[in-house]
């Protein structure tokens, strides 16, 4: 590893970026870099990028025109004699890939939103897996969030891959660090604050039962839900809301009685109608999604232990994998086909489908037994506000507790992980390096706060992520510092991480309390 001074010095020099124009889908690729794997990374995958790795502004191209697509590219400039290329910058390796001879390397890094932990990062140990083709031929302006909408997949084996957890010593992957023979890295990145977010509507609905301010935004005003609760709605140990009681009465009840005095004038919501429409609903992930298996890890002791509770799979007409156009109705007003013995639970391939999911749930258009309150699983790093861009949904406090990094730093709450970032041992020494400076510098503390401070921080508090006590220069100072956050606690015994352990301290660190 560099030194701390070395790795501050190279986070100076990248933010001093140049005014170099964007780049253009015809421009000539001199480097690509394929990444696959954790959703719940893409919006840091992107940070690292507009932040530190660029030199120039960067164009962004998506499948769809959309920045909650599944397939990301970033294009932009970096100087042949860059910290990111390590001690490969200015080498023959890294110069002769400078074909326009300009001083600097036309980088491309793209990135599939598929996979990570559940079975390792996936198209890293796999087959190929699809990447946007940026070509002028494939490229259209896109006049949305995204510079470019292109048209066309080419399959590829990814570079490097990133895990929400860790995947090599979690069933089913456990011993997954090898990939048909070759050793894979697995380099700890940062750690993750993952929570549990709930439909607008249901969100609104718990405030005015909690007797909080309906609709406001802030820590004090979230509502509360046990970790028993969240994790018996996917698990199905509890199947509708009609079970689930406020001051003696069902919340559903309760509710209506709040509203008929008075008490919550800004709920706004149209109500369930229907005895099926007060069916616990939950939006899950995929099997091979690093969100999910986390879930699965810290709300039900899956992998953990023998007679753990399991995750239901999808049991209704539609889910964000099937053939079916996704649409609000195609959302709503599933049931289980259990009827009400079980939650419905919809299936979500990805992060902006399960934010789809949970999403449409809150749409005033809908009536009768369309409407239903829902559950999902998401990272903080979605859904920021005031702008909300994510969709109508909230996350709420767990066991009294708010998913902040100040909550997490402290230990109160407990839904975090170790992230990793994988790659080949057989890979490209260019960009095996690239990838191992990108490490380097995106794990120090100072950079991770930076980073959190510009794009996560809900009107709640900050989230999103936080450094690790375990990468060499993070040090916990005598109190929470949120502009370089360390966590004192960690997964990590005798260096090996497994996210099964309670979280610890050493006696290396402190521990600030509240």
């Amino acid at each position: 590893m560099k030194t701390f001074s070395k790795i501050l010095l190279a986070a100076s020099v990248a933010v001093a970026a140049s005014s170099q124009a964007a780049m253009l889908p015809s421009d000539t690729q001199e480097l690509v870099l394929n990444l696959s794997g954790a959703t719940a990374q893409d919006k840091q995958i992107r940070a690292i990028v507009e932040d530190q790795i660029c030199d120039s502004d960067y164009t962004t191209f998506t499948n769809d025109g959309d920045l909650k697509s599944n397939q990301y590219a970033y294009f932009c400039k970096v100087s042949v004699n860059s910290v990111f290329f390590g001690s490969a910058a200015g080498t023959p390796a890294v110069t002769s890939l400078d074909q326009d001879s300009d001083g600097n390397i036309n980088l491309l890094v793209r990135k599939l939103a598929k996979g990570g932990s559940g079975t390792g990062p996936i198209g890293l140990c796999e087959s190929p897996v699809d990447q946007l083709v940026v070509s002028a031929a494939s490229c259209q302006n896109a006049g949305t969030d995204a510079d470019y909408q292109c048209d066309d997949l080419e399959q590829v084996v990814s570079d490097g891959g990133l895990s929400d957890l860790e995947f090599s010593t979690l069933p089913p992957t456990a011993g997954g660090s090898s990939c048909n023979g070759v050793t894979l890295s697995e380099n700890s990145i940062w750690g993750t604050i993952f929570s549990t977010p709930v439909s607008l509507n249901l969100r609104d609905a718990l405030q005015c039962v909690q007797g909080l301010s309906v609709g406001a935004e802030d820590e004090a005003n979230m509502p509360s839900l046990p970790k028993s609760l969240i994790g018996s709605a996917f698990s199905g140990g509890i199947a509708t809301w009609l079970d689930v009681n406020i001051d003696g009465v069902s919340l559903p009840q309760r509710l209506a009685q709040k509203i008929a005095a008075g008490e919550c004038p800004s709920y706004s919501h149209t109500r369930p109608a229907s005895l099926e429409a007060y069916q616990v609903t939950a939006c899950r992930r995929v099997d091979t999604s690093g969100t999910n298996t986390q879930f699965r890890v810290k709300f039900l002791g899956e992998f953990c232990a023998i007679s753990a509770n399991g995750m239901l799979v999808d049991n209704t007409s539609n889910s964000s994998i099937n053939p079916d156009p996704k649409s609000v109705l195609n959302w709503a007003g599933q049931s289980s086909d259990k009827g009400l013995d079980l939650p419905a639970i919809h299936e979500t391939s990805g992060s902006s489908d399960m934010s789809e999911c949970l999403d449409a749930f809150s749409d005033p258009s809908l009536t009768g037994a369309q409407v239903r309150w829902a559950f999902g699983i998401q990272s903080l790093e979605k859904n920021v506000g005031p702008a909300y861009a994510d969709g109508d949904w909230r996350f709420i406090k767990i066991d009294g507790i708010a998913p902040t990094t100040t909550n997490t730093l402290n230990g109160s709450y407990f839904d975090w992980v170790e992230s990793v970032w994988n790659w080949r041992a057989d890979l490209d020494a260019v960009k095996a390096e690239l990838q191992k400076q990108i490490v380097e510098r995106t794990a120090v503390a100072a950079n991770i706060g930076s980073t959190a401070q510009g794009k996560y921080v809900h009107e709640f508090g900050q989230s999103g992520i936080f450094g690790l006590n375990t990468f060499p220069g993070n040090t916990v100072g005598a109190s929470i510092d949120l502009a370089a956050p360390v966590n004192p606690f960690s997964h990590v015994s005798n260096g090996v991480t497994n996210s099964c352990r309670l979280p610890s301290a050493t006696d290396a660190v402190k521990v600030t309390l509240n």
